[in-house]
């Protein structure tokens, strides 16, 4: 279909310019390092996952039925999009108008701005989920991921080493610039969402918007379907690794002596990572299904923390060595993205919005309730410990795939049982 055709195309573009304005503000790396450069500790930085999960969770918990209900979709996607853009930009004075030297103020003002960022990507990300399962059938979606991230990858790898590099030496770092590009990439990725072909929903009459019956539709959710209510035990555990996001630079500056200039590859191998491991897990996700694909990068994912450990106490050689971690570090998108789609499988279109929030209230619950606890944890207990148990918790997720069942070899089986009655 040439609708569909335009609408891959359309949607890869618009996944790129994001990804080009996320790697100026990659949360594994850049943002605790501008957290940590206006005075910010352990448990400030353990706040950072708390504030994303806290973001992208309960605030789409309350707009999903608008979602649903909507005349066109994209039309969120491009205004969240670029209320991204216009909150970065914001947070781009805090340097440009030298207001780190306020300490507590330029905290609170920065884990402010970061918190109303991550609402926006929260009802932004569930817009484009259902946009997907909406436009793109489950086959070409594995296609979709693979390209959005391969071309992502050479574009925002582009932008690190001609651009971002500048901006970052040993002793300091231009965030105010840093950001303030961040910001105009998203509203640009914003208005190239208006390209999308999308024919409008007719609104349900019978559909209300009411709170309580929004948190029966959640809980319904999770009771009725014992299937999916595994993959959201496996989005919980998962969400116990996100916690460790800001403390793997922490972990390499404060062990290996590194400065600014040495975040700069860790960017870049970072976003070779996803691209890298975008073209086996998306080919895995279109041919094998969803399950095998979350399988094999929950399994690839175990090794991250592990390493960062092993190689922090390696000195001068642990600098090479800690570029792999991020480069494993590389899956973690992937791996929400693998998780998002297999979620559009277990039930029908009219049905995503309301399956994405459960996964993602899901995923949100453990780090909302863990990150300034393992914040704090590491500045009392050190990192050893702090993630030795994460890595438990993410050993306990992979065994848990074993448990899970392939929605698509059950709508292969259903259409042969129906092919066997109609010829009955």
């Amino acid at each position: 279909m040439p609708s569909e055709k335009r609408n891959f195309i359309t949607t890869t573009i618009y996944q790129v310019l994001l990804r080009v304005g996320w790697i100026f503000k990659t949360e594994s790396v850049i943002i605790p390092a501008a957290l940590d450069s206006i005075g910010g500790v352990g448990w400030m930085r353990g706040c950072l996952p708390m504030l994303n999960r806290i973001g992208q969770s309960f605030p789409t918990l309350l707009v999903w039925p608008l979602i649903k209900n909507a005349g066109r979709q994209r039309n969120w996607l491009c205004v969240t999009t670029t209320g991204m853009g216009i909150l970065f930009c914001a947070s781009s004075v805090i340097w440009l108008a030298d207001l780190q030297a306020t300490g507590t103020l330029a905290q609170a003002l920065f884990l402010f701005i970061y918190a109303l960022f991550f609402v926006a990507v929260g009802i932004n990300q569930l817009s484009l989920s259902s946009l997907i399962g909406k436009l793109i059938r489950p086959d070409l979606r594995g296609r979709l991921m693979l390209a959005a991230n391969t071309l992502g990858c050479l574009f925002s790898v582009a932008a690190a080493w001609f651009v971002l590099r500048d901006w970052l030496t040993t002793s300091e770092a231009n965030f105010g610039a840093i950001f303030g590009t961040s910001g105009l990439l998203f509203i640009l990725a914003g208005l190239s969402a208006l390209l999308i072909k999308e024919t409008p929903n007719t609104k349900p009459a019978e559909d209300r918007y009411r709170f309580r019956s929004i948190l029966n539709d959640v809980r319904m959710t999770f009771v009725e379907d014992r299937h999916f209510r595994v993959l959201l035990v496996i989005s919980g555990l998962f969400g116990l690794s996100m916690t460790l996001m800001p403390h793997y630079q922490s972990l390499g500056r404060s062990r290996l002596d590194l400065g600014f200039a040495d975040l700069l590859p860790w960017l870049i191998i970072q976003n070779i990572g996803v691209a890298v491991f975008s073209v086996p897990v998306g080919a895995v996700a279109d041919r094998l299904g969803n399950r095998a694909a979350l399988r094999l990068v929950m399994s690839i994912l175990i090794a991250a923390p592990i390493l960062a450990l092993f190689f922090s106490n390696w000195g001068v050689l642990g600098r090479t060595g800690f570029m792999g971690v991020y480069f494993l570090l590389g899956l973690m998108p992937v791996t929400m993205r693998v998780l998002a789609n297999y979620s559009l499988e277990f039930t029908e279109q009219e049905n995503h919005p309301r399956y994405l929030v459960t996964q993602s209230l899901a995923m949100a619950v453990p780090v909302i309730l863990s990150s300034a606890l393992i914040g704090l944890l590491i500045d009392r207990l050190g990192y050893d410990l702090v993630f030795g148990g994460v890595v438990g918790c993410m050993v306990i997720a992979w065994c848990l795939t074993f448990c899970l069942h392939e929605p698509r070899v059950f709508e292969r089986q259903s259409e042969m049982d129906d092919k066997e009655k109609r010829s009955v």
